[in-house]
């Protein structure tokens, strides 16, 4: 377990790479790198915050231990037939929701580490997502994110955005030095706001005219907000200003409280990337309102501990828009990155994956959350399949091996890490796997972490940006090179 003092937050994220040193790694992957370039790839990653089911996803139908573990919730074993899973290796199975990335499968684009994970032992989503997003374990302090400290690398990182993000406000795994392009999900994504009416914009910019950190954030994010919205939004089809949900009165009242809370008592800028791009996206409030409505129609069911299951997937969602519209967050965030050529990183997630109850088999609500996970990533497939493109899926951490009394799984800890890519080693279940026993479960209840989740990205980055050692220790400072992993990959030309 490893975490980052005060003194090495402050020396800076580039500081943070020069006391630790990876083990050495094959000679391949560092011919031909650049120290100032991420130009070799683009990178999306798909993050499912809740803690999706891994092993519902990928089935381990051929363990003996797997369906006295599932009852309600099992996968049946491949027998040919839309019901039962998919067979991939003789071991494992892919869920029947996820049909249509079967195909990835077959022509070895598509390769799955299913024990993977963080060291850390928290079961908490927040502390384990920032976890995550920072690339830190442990007690972590106020740091970039490390999709932020990736961009960092690029010398261009300074003057032009390379990174997008799609459907939050704030990830953390965006925050930090390096800019980035954020914008709002779904449909508001093609809605310039309050920003349509040239009065109310005009009050706003004029309120907005200084040259602190704020004002230039705010304006900043006004002309992305402005700009992706003339991009995704159909030729000819102009915002209605009739349709916003704040009068210039309003708008320019919210912004004068933006302003008044996010300089903290010390003087520093207080959540700084919200506070500098949300309001130019649009309602914090009207966004986090959409993220939900995703669940209007699911049972609610109280818990073991008294809590009402719907509240605490809403608190597990961490702010991130529902599954059910990753489909077109992924199409806008494709059509950004193909329009916009310096955008080398892509950030998605989706919410929704906190199945404590009610969780289904082969068809309910995690089937159906599955399926349309494969719909965004067919999507994403599609529009990044040059040599150097890689997609990674991710979560906080697993689920138990074991269902539980209402239909569904508890947090666990190991989990499935997805990898989709033309230099991914595919059509093979790499990294250690020792089976369900329970013996090899971590506290005799879930997937023990065998594969380092930094581990797994950073053969994915040397893949895709051929980044050397010293690069990657900048991204993740304290990881050491797993060797077991060096088949992840294929050796780029």
């Amino acid at each position: 377990m490893s975490s980052i003092s005060r003194r090495q937050f402050l020396a800076g994220a580039t500081a943070l790479g020069l006391s630790t040193h990876f083990a050495a790694a094959p000679l391949w992957a560092q011919s031909r790198s650049s120290a100032n370039s991420l130009n070799g790839g683009r990178m999306v990653v798909v993050f499912l915050r809740g803690a999706y089911d891994g092993l519902s996803a990928f089935v381990p139908y051929a363990d003996p231990d797997y369906g006295q573990l599932r009852r309600n919730t099992r996968i049946p074993a491949p027998d040919g037939t839309a019901q039962t899973a998919l067979d991939l290796d003789g071991r494992f199975g892919m869920h029947p929701a996820l049909a249509p990335l079967l195909p990835l499968w077959q022509s070895k684009q598509l390769a799955v580490i299913p024990a993977a994970g963080s060291p850390d032992p928290t079961r908490s989503h927040f502390e384990a997502q920032y976890m995550w997003e920072v690339g830190q374990t442990g007690r972590v302090a106020s740091m970039p994110g490390w999709m932020n400290r990736l961009a960092g690398l690029d010398a261009s990182a300074a003057r032009e955005d390379l990174i997008l993000g799609v459907g939050e406000a704030n990830p953390a795994i965006l925050a930090g030095p390096a800019k980035a392009r954020l914008i709002p999900r779904g449909q508001a994504a093609t809605n310039t706001g309050v920003l349509a009416n040239e009065r109310t914009r005009n009050a706003l910019l004029d309120l907005y005219k200084g040259d602190d950190p704020i004002a230039r954030g705010f304006r900043e994010g006004s002309e992305s907000r402005m700009a992706s919205a003339r991009e995704l939004t159909p030729a000819g089809a102009a915002a209605n200003a009739a349709s916003q949900q704040m009068t210039q009165q309003a708008a320019v009242a919210a912004a004068q409280r933006d302003m008044a809370t996010s300089v903290r008592p010390d003087g520093r800028l207080r959540d700084r990337q919200r506070r500098q791009t949300a309001y130019a996206a649009g309602s914090d409030a009207a966004m986090d309102a959409q993220a939900q409505s995703g669940m209007a129609d699911m049972p609610d069911v109280k818990l073991a501990d008294g809590r009402s299951y719907n509240a605490v997937l809403a608190a597990a969602n961490n702010g991130a828009p529902s599954v059910q519209g990753l489909a077109l967050d992924a199409r806008h965030l494709a059509t950004l990155m193909k329009n916009d050529p310096s955008l080398r990183l892509g950030f998605l997630s989706a919410g929704g994956w906190d199945t404590h109850a009610n969780q289904g088999g082969v068809t309910g609500q995690l089937a159906n959350n599955l399926g349309n996970l494969a719909a965004a990533l067919t999507v994403l497939r599609e529009q990044f399949n040059q040599p150097g493109d890689l997609i990674m899926v991710m979560s906080e951490f697993g689920r138990t091996a074991a269902e539980n009394g209402t239909g569904g799984t508890d947090h666990g800890h190991g989990n499935a890490m997805w990898l989709i890519g033309d230099r991914v080693n595919g059509g093979r279940i790499h990294g250690q796997w020792n089976g369900l026993a329970r013996g090899n479960l971590n506290e005799n209840r879930d997937l023990p972490v065998l594969h380092d989740f930094r581990s797994v990205i950073a053969q994915g980055l040397r893949g895709s940006f051929s980044l050397s050692d010293n690069r990657l220790a900048d991204v993740f400072p304290t990881l050491k090179w797993d060797r077991q992993l060096d088949g992840l990959m294929r050796r780029s030309a």
